[in-house]
């Protein structure tokens, strides 16, 4: 997995644009918390959604940029 602490801005941005476009072929989309301080409970996590339904999989903006990559490589289990 990638450190995401390290990246620059434009690495970040590349790297969630490589990750949502994994996400679209699986069929979800990826929500970014729009909380701009640092503070606030929901700052730089992410909520999977489900594309056909728009749905919440993820019960919220609960995703850290590290389950993020875990979602777009299929490895957490999803209910049918």
């Amino acid at each position: 997995m990638v450190d995401h602490n390290d990246m620059t801005p434009s690495e970040f941005k590349a790297w969630e644009n490589r990750v949502r476009r994994r996400f679209a072929v699986q069929g979800l989309t990826l929500s970014r918390s729009r909380s701009r301080l640092p503070v606030a409970t929901d700052y730089g996590l992410y909520n999977a959604i489900d594309a056909t339904s728009s749905m919440s999989l993820s019960h919220g903006y609960t995703l850290t940029p590290e389950d993020v990559e875990r979602w777009a490589e299929g490895q957490v289990p999803r209910a049918k």
